[in-house]
């Protein structure tokens, strides 16, 4: 969550208790440890007097007491670049030979509800990606810190293959339990840290980020909070030859829908991700429930059955492509009358133009 550069710190965990040494006039510091074990037991000796990114578990519970909640983050699987996920629950882990990083209690505490999956510690970010690249594990489990490693030192031989499903963690501060003023006094600070100053974190480590756990910024009913909660990971189809609104590339899917998508996260809350494959079995997933939508559609009654339709996004110019050798006469729809015209199976945008 935090990195090291020219011999300083930055990070979402600095800015926040940058945030916090400001509304307390303190000079709370973070101490980095060579391993989360090893400044986890640090912690729990009472060496140092907390941590600064913590969460909920029976472990933490024997010395230290949390915080309220400042940060939601999510748990990702790591596969090898050739490899795909089909499914991603807990139960579908068991067998598998599966990568933590060591001294990740919640990892660790949620993991065993199954037994049989095969855990297998490591110390940093290069042991997991090692592991899972030598094919010393299935999969790795991680939070996004291994996704901002993996890019900071160009490992294009793994990639994001999901989000866990039904589990996210809550992150706090976690404190000695002997010093309980401490717990009352760094709640009010993080009472007193604004939207504004939430989001202006949010968007600086996270908007640009292919998975975006930004905490809302727009107001949302509890309802709707709780839905979001409740789906952690939705997909939306589209056509991946459909650039410049989307196109893959080695650093992922780039364009104007992921853009647009990624905003709409940073804004909610919200992990909507894109899938791209052929567009009329994009179509036909999203209709059987396989995908929960479209991420681009036109609102066209043939849908409205099966689809509800958000307000418009953007608008799109049309062209008329012709041969190179004819005549440029096509101007306007009625020059196409009596022609025949090819357009994308179930593009129902042009269909609608051509109805006309």
């Amino acid at each position: 969550m935090d990195s090291c550069c020219n011999g300083s710190l930055s990070g979402i965990v600095v800015d926040y208790l940058e945030l916090i040494n400001h509304y307390l006039n303190t000079k709370i510091r973070l101490d980095v440890g060579s391993s989360l074990q090893v400044i986890g037991e640090r912690a729990i000796r009472h060496e140092i007097d907390g941590l600064a990114a913590a969460a909920a578990n029976p472990y933490w519970d024997t010395a230290l007491t949390l915080t309220t909640i400042y940060l939601n983050t999510y748990y990702y699987f790591y596969i090898r670049q050739d490899d795909t996920l089909k499914k991603t629950t807990l139960i579908d882990l068991v067998g598998k030979r599966v990568g933590i990083m060591k001294g990740n209690q919640h990892i660790r505490f949620i993991l065993q509800q199954y037994p049989s999956i095969q855990v297998n510690e490591f110390d940093d970010n290069l042991a997991l990606a090692v592991a899972l690249v030598d094919n010393n594990v299935d999969l790795l489990l991680a939070e996004n810190t291994l996704e901002w490693w993996r890019k900071n030192n160009t490992s294009l031989a793994f990639k994001i293959g999901g989000l866990l499903e039904g589990e996210h963690k809550e992150v706090s501060i976690a404190i000695r339990k002997d010093w309980p003023e401490l717990i009352v006094i760094i709640n009010k600070a993080l009472a007193a840290i604004t939207p504004e100053e939430r989001a202006q974190i949010n968007n600086r480590w996270l908007s640009n980020s292919s998975f975006n756990n930004a905490e809302p910024t727009v107001v949302l009913t509890a309802a709707e909070r709780a839905w979001i909660i409740a789906h952690p990971d939705i997909v939306l189809g589209t056509d991946r030859q459909w650039t410049p609104n989307v196109q893959m590339t080695q650093n992922g899917i780039v364009g104007i829908e992921p853009d647009l998508l990624s905003r709409i996260n940073a804004l909610t809350g919200a992990h909507i991700r894109l899938e791209l494959g052929d567009w009329t079995d994009m179509v036909a997933r999203a209709e059987q429930g396989d995908l929960y939508g479209l991420a681009l559609s036109v609102a066209h009654p043939e849908r409205a059955s099966t689809f509800l339709f958000t307000n418009s996004l953007y608008g799109a110019t049309r062209y008329i492509f012709t041969r190179n050798d004819q005549k440029p006469s096509l101007h306007k729809m009625s020059d196409l009358v009596g022609k025949k015209v090819g357009l994308l199976r179930d593009n129902l945008s042009d269909k609608k133009i051509l109805a006309k």
